[in-house]
């Protein structure tokens, strides 16, 4: 498992000043990571997420076509948690079919999307309630940041970034454009429910399911009907999460 670690921040909770509350649902589907470890990561970093008043946020776990204990893991973290966890189950295999399931359970006016296998840093929600009041947009895309089983090879190129899933350091805030898919990633994204309430949901015939278990392309093709549609969309390198790489990838 990767070394990184995320701990609960000591600095007081800080405020962005925002007029209205922003309401958001936090949607994590998930297929049998128990054994791995990789769940039990992923709902500690929401954990430690640093609180920002002006937010209102509920996380949903959707288990996906689950046969482990992930029910059990996730009711245990649900009494440790300030905030509400949701646990509902979706047994029609395909991330798709549970990205949607996830997205009619609740009602926030911002949807977040995150993958069983990252940590979220903790100042994700405040990274997020500062862009809301500085920028306009419908939807966006946030920083991959390798989080390596075991450590890389030294002659690993940055040009393999898109394979790995995870940025270049170098890449700015910017808003999105049709060619640039590989910067809008499923695992750590955020639309407004109006706007996916006008294009529609996740494309079922595609995403990761039982038998294709690489990237599935349901986030690239909702990013680009998203545009199509003349909706904003921005990349944020601000937005952070460490997203697990296996040794096998």
């Amino acid at each position: 498992m990767g070394g990184s670690a995320i701990q609960p921040s000591l600095e007081p909770t800080m405020t962005v000043s925002l007029q209205t509350k922003i309401s958001l649902d936090v949607i994590i589907p998930t297929h049998n990571r128990v054994s791995l470890g990789l769940l039990q990561r992923t709902l500690t970093s929401l954990l430690a997420l640093r609180p920002v008043p002006e937010m209102d946020i509920k996380i949903y776990i959707i288990a996906n076509a689950c046969n482990d204990n992930t029910k059990e893991i996730v009711e245990d973290y649900q009494k440790k948690s300030s905030t509400p966890i949701i646990f509902s189950e979706e047994p029609t295999i395909g991330k798709s079919f549970a990205l949607n399931h996830g997205i009619k359970l609740g009602h926030g006016d911002w949807i977040a999307f995150f993958d069983d296998d990252e940590i979220i840093c903790a100042d994700w929600p405040l990274e997020f309630a500062k862009k809301v009041k500085a920028v306009e947009f419908d939807f966006c895309a946030g920083r991959y940041i390798a989080d390596f089983e075991i450590p890389p090879p030294e002659w690993l190129p940055q040009s393999t970034n898109s394979i790995i899933a995870c940025h270049n350091d170098e890449t700015i805030e910017q808003q999105l454009k049709p060619k640039e898919a590989f910067y809008f990633w499923g695992g750590n994204c955020v639309i407004k429910r109006a706007v996916i309430d006008s294009v529609g949901d996740f494309d079922t015939s595609l995403g990761r399911s039982g038998a294709r278990k690489a990237m599935g392309c349901e986030d690239s093709e909702m990013q680009q009907r998203l545009l199509k549609a003349h909706f904003q969309g921005w990349y944020f390198p601000t937005l952070c999460i460490l997203h697990w790489v296996p040794k096998t990838r």
